[in-house]
């Protein structure tokens, strides 16, 4: 779906936004957890966002993501990840986002990123 010229993406557990600068928006409508399932939905649309196959630059706002799976964090240390991100901002706004944040944050090591803590 696109609005003026920003493209959407919906998975089963979030809502991913490309503006015209190019910049992802990845948001948690609704609590919830990340599997190897949504992990893989995410990755698959994050992809179809990055048309020019050089990574995208990608907010991701864990405010309401409250677990990931060790399947799910598996698949985040592989080169999958980095293949489709070429830079990482996380806005947590809680101790708990704060530590599923951390873990991204250590395992994407190719990967420039930085927590933002609201």
């Amino acid at each position: 779906m696109y609005i003026g010229l920003m493209k959407i993406i919906e998975t089963s557990n979030s809502i991913l936004t490309k503006d015209t600068k190019n910049i992802v928006s990845l948001k948690f409508p609704n609590k919830t957890t990340h599997s190897l399932e949504t992990m893989n939905e995410h990755l698959e649309a994050v992809t179809l966002l990055d048309y020019n196959n050089i990574g995208v630059l990608i907010l991701i706002y864990m405010t309401n993501l409250v677990s990931v799976s060790k399947e799910a964090r598996t698949l985040v240390s592989n080169n999958e990840m980095t293949k489709t991100h070429k830079v990482v901002a996380i806005l947590v706004s809680n101790p708990l986002t704060r530590l599923i944040a951390s873990f991204f944050r250590h395992e994407q090591t190719e990967v420039p990123n930085k927590i933002i803590y609201k």
